[in-house]
């Protein structure tokens, strides 16, 4: 989904580029830093549990995290 109301020429920018041959590729980067202290984006993410969770089965990370919360590292050390 979108928000049509700040994205309101949204379908029709994607019709404009795919009759000039484009493609619409949409990125999603959900990565927020969950070590800075007091960063209020992860504090509200905690207390609202709104994280990409791994399947109940498959938690590859439960022993970094402690829970289903998918971690993902997007800058080298």
């Amino acid at each position: 989904t979108y928000d049509p109301a700040n994205f309101s020429g949204l379908p029709d920018y994607v019709n404009w580029l795919h009759s000039n041959g484009m493609k619409f590729i949409t990125i999603l980067d959900p990565a927020i830093d969950s070590e800075e202290p007091n960063y209020s984006v992860y504090a509200e993410g905690q207390r609202d549990n709104i994280w990409i969770k791994w399947p109940t089965r498959r938690n590859v990370q439960y022993s970094e995290t402690g829970n289903r919360n998918m971690v993902g590292y997007v800058w080298p050390d």
